[in-house]
């Protein structure tokens, strides 16, 4: 099967490259190699190759580009192969076809056990982290579809690597359409960077959301099956109109913190070990129940739970309503359970007050838990606690108090 290729040697002070750009007609695929993250693959490139060629696979007119081919980004045991969208200036993509960040192992392929083989990086950049005000957009087909880290015809076999880093760009479909298949594959142990970003209406659910590589800030969800996560953690993210914003396969342990879940069907479904921590978040009902159900496997069953925790400041004055400093602050929990505090016994400041929005020294209690048992109705603990102000043998105390709401300040008076 003939392919056609363009060869280019780069040449820099620190940096010396052999990269490629290759199309083989047969599966309609254009191949991107040898281009690390400090050098990307830029359109402007993918598109004077094409030209250049031939192949006759991408049009343009002005920052709006059109791929009427598959895009495949390294392969395993290859080296870095990354290619960037709006990297100094904003810039659509539509792309009718598959795009592939290639794996850097997969087992059966790699001649190399996993530790001798080169961690190639092989990234879809959109967007730049130095340059807030340039943002990407990526169209993806019907049908058409995201794989992050894994080759899909050898699904079944353990592979790891490739990535997404995404700068205030957006991932979505054209038309009316939703993009992908059954899922939308970001594989184990994949680098993601979801910042200011946004992704939706994709047909399945998002799957493979684990790990210590990810970091997702600032990013909205929505119009599509759901999120299938593991131990990930998502901070000031929005979930909305999804079928089930966050999906347990297993080892779901996913921390939220400043969230939004709104307008889903259902907010969550647990089934597994662990489950889901939700701190400052807002909460909109779903239109159905969320599902909590405990599982038995070899013997031991699972009762994943729910739990809510919110940040609080205590102000601490004296009669006269002037603030009192180095006041310390303490709360006891009405009903003893495990890790419900964070930050106790801290001490107010200047302004007679414990540390807020910004520190992370502010004082954090849980709200409540859901927990899944062995019948179908899970078990809901309300929390409250008793709140303590104490400075110079003098004390204060606050009864019952309930943290339903994220920063609330409350006053005592010493």
């Amino acid at each position: 099967m003939r392919k056609f290729r363009l060869i280019l040697f780069i040449l820099s002070a620190t940096l010396q490259l052999t990269a490629q750009i290759t199309y083989d007609a047969g599966s309609n695929t254009i191949t991107i190699e040898g281009f690390p993250p400090e050098m990307p693959c830029s359109l402007n490139t993918l598109f004077m190759t094409d030209q250049m060629n031939g192949w006759n696979k991408i049009e343009r007119k002005d920052n709006i580009f059109r791929i009427n081919a598959n895009i495949m980004l390294g392969h395993p045991a290859g080296t870095d192969s990354c290619l960037q969208i709006a990297g100094n200036q904003n810039e659509i993509v539509h792309l009718n076809g598959n795009l592939i960040a290639s794996p850097f192992f997969v087992k059966g392929i790699n001649k190399k056990l996993f530790w001798e083989t080169y961690k190639a990086k092989n990234f879809l950049i959109l967007g730049n982290e130095k340059r807030p005000g340039v943002s990407g957009r990526l169209i993806v087909g019907k049908g058409k579809n995201l794989y992050i880290g894994i080759l899909p015809e050898q699904r079944g076999k353990y592979q790891t690597g490739g990535g997404l880093i995404c700068h205030n760009s957006k991932i979505t479909a054209s038309g009316k359409s939703k993009f992908g298949e059954k899922f939308v594959w970001f594989y184990f142990n994949s680098k993601v960077v979801l910042k200011n970003s946004g992704i939706s209406r994709f047909k399945g659910s998002i799957y493979g959301f684990t790990g210590k590589r990810m970091t997702i800030d600032g990013s909205v969800f929505s119009g599509g099956g759901g999120i299938i996560s593991g131990i990930s953690k998502f901070s000031n993210c929005t979930f909305k109109n999804l079928n089930i914003a966050i999906i347990d396969y297993g080892k779901l342990d996913a921390v939220f913190n400043n969230c939004v879940f709104e307008n889903n069907k259902r907010n969550w479904r647990m089934r597994y070990f662990y489950g889901i921590t939700c701190i400052d978040c807002k909460i909109s009902k779903p239109k159905l129940p969320d599902i909590y159900q405990a599982t038995t496997r070899k013997g031991k069953t699972a009762y994943p739970r729910f739990i809510s925790q919110r940040h609080i400041i205590v102000k601490v004055v004296d009669k006269s309503g002037n603030p009192v400093e180095n006041a310390v602050v303490t709360a006891t929990p009405v009903i003893a359970g495990k890790k419900l505090i964070s930050n106790n016994g801290i001490k107010t400041g200047k302004d007679g007050m414990t540390p807020g929005k910004g520190s992370s020294s502010a004082l954090l209690l849980t709200e409540k838990m859901i927990m899944a048992t062995k019948q179908r109705t899970p078990e809901t603990t309300i929390y409250s606690y008793k709140i303590t102000a104490e400075k110079n043998g003098e004390k204060v105390d606050m009864n019952n108090f309930k943290p339903v709401e994220s920063w609330q300040v409350i006053t005592l008076k010493l």
